[in-house]
């Protein structure tokens, strides 16, 4: 009867647990989506091409909470130099573009692009919702993307083959 009753009120316990509110802790969510990386010129200084670009960077809060006042930089892939995109406050479910306008680059081919944020203020502690970094690939061939079927098939031909060879040793 005494461990009925210990059940009873662990149970209770439990269940009224359960039906108490969840309390979520509410913070911005910044996310850097792929910037759009448009050539607006080509020159030829000396024996290098440089090429002037137009980037437009699209930034959102994901999160449940304004954000802080926040800057974004574009970082030279070149002379790894912050270059200020602007700076916003963002609040939930809200999105804001930042563009640059003849961006030069002298970098052949595919490079790499870091876009970073942090709040504006220094009095503002950073933290790991208020700011980061976020690297691109800009220019060059787009990779292949694999498909999952391949790997599925191989995995069920491997189990398949697996089982009939365990089969026969078993006989």
């Amino acid at each position: 009867m005494h461990a009925r009753t210990c059940f009873y009120l662990i149970g209770s316990f439990l269940l009224v647990l359960g039906m108490l509110p969840v309390c979520a802790a509410q913070h911005p969510s910044i996310t850097v989506h792929e910037p759009q990386a448009l050539v607006t010129q080509t020159q030829q200084v000396g024996t290098r091409l440089i090429r002037h670009y137009t980037f437009v960077v699209t930034v959102s809060n994901n999160g449940s909470a304004p954000s802080d006042n926040i800057t974004f930089f574009l970082i030279d892939p070149e002379l790894h130099s912050n270059f200020s995109l602007g700076n916003c406050m963002l609040q939930p479910g809200e999105s804001k573009q930042f563009s640059t306008t003849d961006y030069p680059i002298a970098i052949q081919g595919a490079f790499l692009l870091n876009i970073s944020w942090a709040p504006t203020s220094p009095q503002v502690p950073q933290d790991q919702y208020n700011s980061g970094v976020k690297s691109f690939t800009i220019g060059g061939a787009t990779t292949k993307k694999s498909t999952p079927g391949f790997e599925c098939a191989f995995v069920i031909l491997a189990l398949g083959i697996t089982a009939l060879v365990y089969r026969k040793k078993i006989r």
